[in-house]
């Protein structure tokens, strides 16, 4: 693209601003962002959506909205771009299709609480004192509780 001489030097003049201006811009991020906030960082496999957080007295992953046409704060889509998880504007959490599990300690594969919309299998039932709290429309919705060596029980 041909410029006007008369406007070459002025554009000269300009990009070189903009270049310290963008400069500068990126030290101070560099130096306000080293005060504990987190942020995106790359990793081995340059995944931009891990975080770290720098300060552990600060607040980690922070999400505020006014919420979408949906009135969802966050929504969380499978592969097929079907919801499965959302966190409501005004609070409370749905999951969509599948279990919410509460796990303990370092077994995640058997849940200890299971909100479910399908009965317990047997082979889930591994510690005596799990609970699954749901069941099929079948079972008509239950609290199971797990003893091992006798499999599910329904409490209520």
């Amino acid at each position: 693209m041909k410029m006007l001489p008369c406007l070459r030097g002025f554009v000269r003049k300009r990009r070189f601003r903009l270049a310290a201006l963008l400069a500068a811009a990126t030290l101070a991020g560099m130096i306000l962002g080293s005060g504990g906030y987190a942020y995106a960082a790359a990793t081995f496999a340059d995944n931009p959506w891990v975080f770290r957080a720098t300060n552990p007295n600060a607040e980690g992953l922070r999400i505020q909205s006014t919420g979408g046409p949906n009135g969802q704060l966050l929504i969380v889509y499978d592969h097929l771009n079907q919801p499965i998880f959302a966190v409501n504007k005004a609070g409370g959490a749905s999951v969509y299709g599948d279990n919410l599990n509460v796990h303990q300690g370092a077994d995640i594969f058997h849940p200890w609480v299971r909100i479910s919309v399908a009965d317990p299998r047997p082979a889930d039932c591994v510690a005596t004192g799990q609970l699954v709290i749901g069941g099929s429309p079948g079972s008509g919705g239950r609290i199971w509780r797990c003893v091992v060596g006798r499999g599910w029980s329904p409490m209520v």
